[in-house]
């Protein structure tokens, strides 16, 4: 038998797909472009100045998109074949876990590792410049590898223990936002002599290798950068060796759970119950796609992203009053709560596709070409039933709104001459206003750019990962393009597509199958 029967299926699949070439081309003129554009427009008065922050800029950039690419390629790998009932015939041969596993992972992140090598030698351009040394480029080439497959068998074992995308996507999100943020700030580098053990503990985070990977932090203490780089490897492995081991006893449909007796008096939950059928019918006098998109409302992951956002909205707010409270600087809080924005445009992103992902899944599109429904309602529905979504931004902006007032009632009449001064005090006001602008255009391109791709994408189950790698991480990181002019382009993009051609979007995706048909005929 030969080993790793479905790698080698996988691979060859793989070599035959011209996305996989394509690819290649694409991620190394955008890092091309990025380079040219960072050069044109940022003069930090040396080449060696220049060199260093270019290096930085690429290899952050990177980095960040090394950790989403689970999220995208692998954490729907193996609940596909679940939810197709593939996985069971795969485990009626001889094969093991460790094949289906490792033939999957291989399969799907050839094209991330691919990219990964397009990139590289662009970020050895800052060598050439200045600024940066040739240890320093290869351990942070190590160190982008390594992150690349931790976050490539992170999403392996969370498919392995999924059945559906969104429950994988979140998984690995959760186990992310671990290893990313909470585990580096556990692990003090300079406390390593005392507490030798719990920095070994703490470095299984990917970002300590990139951290460590500096020249200065490396000469300090060289063996810090290989053991963290070693721990976090080792646990790339063992998410492997745990999902090799877990998908064989999960792949079956579990038993359906015996209904217990409600806590409930059964007059109060008959009542519950007539209720919520009376909202129902509600909603389908005033459109039946949000009637459709309200069935999963109630659901442990309609309520866990709906309360993670509610609760982001209240620390912003709640980060802004301190602010006041204390008479502080709110450029520093605001810097300090980005990331819990950015964790709300990832929720978002994530769930504004679902409903569109799983009609097309279940047939239900069909049945709307069928009825007199117009795009513009079928996009009115959607857009009503995502306002339990879009309620924590609103409150976001409301804080925000009031924050603006106040810092121009503060500044206002505080310096009049000279008009350097007028401006000086009014640079954060209007910074405020910039940014809540920003955050609005952020909630529109998401939504529309998300509504797009869960029509569009080829494969549904990947719409939530580009979704959030097109409309929540690229216009963050965006090095030279202001976020606002990408917004503005993308919701005028996505809006017309939706608008003028959502119906002949739809039945694009049919035409392979009639020309199949045709053919056989």
């Amino acid at each position: 038998m030969t080993f790793l029967p479905i790698a080698e299926r996988e691979l060859r699949a793989a070599a035959r797909r011209k996305g996989t070439f394509r690819l290649r081309g694409w991620t190394a003129a955008a890092a091309i472009a990025v380079s040219m554009m960072f050069i044109l427009f940022h003069n930090l008065g040396g080449r060696g100045q220049l060199g260093g922050a270019l290096f930085v800029t690429l290899s952050w950039y990177t980095f960040g998109l090394c950790l989403l690419a689970g999220m995208v390629l692998t954490a729907d790998s193996l609940s596909e074949e679940k939810r197709e009932g593939t996985l069971g015939l795969l485990f009626l041969t001889d094969l093991k876990g460790y094949d289906v596993v490792l033939g999957k992972f291989m399969g799907a992140s050839v094209n991330a590792f691919y990219a990964l090598l397009a990139i590289l030698p662009i970020l050895g351009l800052p060598l050439l410049m200045g600024g940066v040394t040739g240890g320093e480029f290869w351990r942070m080439a190590l160190a982008l590898v390594n992150a690349l497959f931790v976050s490539l068998t992170l999403g392996t074992w969370c498919s392995a223990r999924s059945r559906e995308m969104s429950q994988s996507a979140g998984k690995m999100f959760a186990v992310l936002f671990i290893l990313v943020l909470v585990v580096p700030m556990l692990a003090n580098v300079q406390s390593r002599p005392q507490n030798y053990a719990w920095w070994l503990a703490t470095s299984i985070s990917p970002v300590l290798p990139a951290r460590l990977a500096d020249e200065t932090m490396y000469l300090l203490r060289p063996a810090n950068y290989w053991e963290s780089l070693l721990m976090s490897n080792l646990v790339g492995w063992a998410l492997l060796a745990l999902a090799s081991f877990v998908l064989p006893r999960s792949w079956q449909d579990q038993r359906v759970a015996v209904a217990r007796t409600p806590l409930m008096h059964p007059r109060r939950l008959a009542e519950q119950k007539a209720r919520n059928l009376s909202r129902r019918k509600r909603t389908l006098d005033i459109n039946p796609v949000l009637w459709l998109a309200g069935r999963n409302d109630g659901s442990s992951g309609w309520f866990s992203a709906l309360g993670l956002m509610w609760l982001g909205s209240a620390g912003y707010a709640a980060a802004i009053l301190y602010s006041f409270v204390t008479n502080s600087d709110t450029e520093d809080v605001h810097w300090l709560i980005m990331p819990v924005l950015f964790v709300m445009k990832v929720l978002l992103a994530t769930r504004v596709c679902r409903f569109f992902v799983e009609a097309r899944r279940s047939g239900a599109m069909e049945l709307l070409l069928c009825t007199p429904l117009t795009g513009k309602q079928i996009l009115s529905g959607q857009w009503q039933a995502l306002r339990s979504y879009l309620m924590p931004f609103c409150l976001v902006g409301v804080i925000e709104i009031l924050n603006v007032a106040i810092q121009f009632y503060l500044n206002w009449g505080v310096h009049t001459l000279p008009v350097s001064g007028f401006i000086q005090s009014f640079r954060g006001p209007f910074g405020h206003l910039y940014y809540l602008i920003r955050t609005v255009t952020d909630v529109f391109a998401i939504v529309w750019l998300g509504m797009w791709l869960g029509l569009s994408a080829k494969k549904p189950s990947f719409a939530g990962g580009w979704t959030v790698l097109f409309g929540v991480v690229l216009p963050a990181f965006a090095v030279c393009v202001p976020n606002l002019l990408i917004d503005i382009i993308v919701i005028l993009w996505a809006k017309d597509k939706l608008e003028r051609h959502l119906r002949k979007t739809l039945l694009d995706q049919y035409k392979p199958l009639k020309e199949w048909s045709a053919a056989q005929a």
